[in-house]
């Protein structure tokens, strides 16, 4: 009974960090778009 519980918490865990790091990964993207746009944007207003 113990082992299954055990089982249950590393999967749950393991859900947990996946899930933080997609949401870190799709974060670091999204900020990524917005510099490069702002960036973009700076470049053509400069010219």
């Amino acid at each position: 009974m113990e082992l299954v519980l055990l089982v249950m918490l590393i999967l749950v865990l393991t859900a947990f960090v996946y899930m933080f790091i997609l949401l870190l990964v799709w974060f670091a993207a999204a900020h990524e778009v917005r510099c490069k746009g702002f960036f973009l944007l700076l470049c053509y207003w400069l010219s």
